[in-house]
């Protein structure tokens, strides 16, 4: 429900524990900031993952995202299509859009597209991932 809130520059604040749920989001420059505990008064990068896991492996993404500069940190990403999935609707008028996605302490794993090892797919971005691990795409 957050993310539907949300507008430009926004961080959302997401405790540790499995969601089954695919993240949709269109807002850009928002950072998903997860593995915090109780109360997010600390974050646990190692004892409190916070893991999207999408309800349908064959369909659906763990986390669509057409929003220019989104922001993953310490959210664990599985059981999708692809865990991250970024696309282009408009663009400008000289006919480029270039959309950056910065993944921090992630885990993206078990996803199904064997297209980048079902991890990510992204049309006309460029990837920063400092700290990921993507493993078990099939």
């Amino acid at each position: 429900k957050a993310i539907g809130l949300a507008q430009a520059d926004d961080e959302i604040r997401v405790a540790g524990g499995v969601y089954t749920e695919a993240l949709v989001s269109t807002v850009e420059r928002l950072t998903i900031s997860g593995s915090w505990t109780d109360g997010f008064a600390d974050r646990d990068l190692v004892n409190c993952r916070t893991v999207i896991k999408s309800p349908n492996k064959s369909s659906q993404d763990c986390f669509k995202a057409n929003g220019i500069l989104n922001r993953l940190d310490g959210v664990d990403l599985t059981g999708g299509r692809y865990g991250i999935y970024t696309s282009i609707k408009d663009k400008t008028e000289s006919g480029r859009v270039t959309l950056h996605h910065v993944l921090t302490s992630c885990v993206i794993s078990n996803n199904t597209t064997a297209t980048s090892g079902g991890s990510r797919w992204s049309a006309g971005s460029t990837r920063r991932c400092p700290n990921p691990s993507f493993a078990r795409g099939s």
